[in-house]
């Protein structure tokens, strides 16, 4: 009788632990699956990032170049300076002084006329 008792027992026990232990793989194969959409997601997030970054470089490194151009024509422009400040104090040039320090450099540097 004992037998019997022990047998029922143990194949209700094996019956339980084997409806918990399929819920259990159930709730394992959705973690598996939402762990594999987020690695997914995840390399294409990364992919987007580094296209993003790429791009974000190229810009940073026109507006650097077109930076240049602007300062650079800032100076080539003859005619009338771009950059005005306001307030500046002018100091006459000395033009004899000037025409003197001409002539010496045309002198040294020059045809030695």
């Amino acid at each position: 009788m004992i037998y019997k008792i022990s047998t029922v027992a143990l194949g209700l026990g094996c019956i339980f632990l084997g409806t918990r232990m399929k819920v259990v793989q159930e709730k394992v194969d959705q973690v598996d699956q939402a762990v594999t959409e987020q690695s997914e997601s995840v390399v294409l997030l990364t992919d987007r990032n580094e296209k993003l970054n790429a791009m974000n470089t190229y810009l940073l490194e026109e507006n650097a170049r077109l930076i240049n151009q602007v300062n650079e024509l800032k100076f080539i422009n003859d005619k009338k300076p771009l950059i005005i400040y306001k307030n500046e104090k002018t100091t006459p040039i000395n033009d004899s002084a000037s025409e003197l320090y001409n002539e010496l450099l045309s002198k040294r540097y020059g045809t030695g006329e």
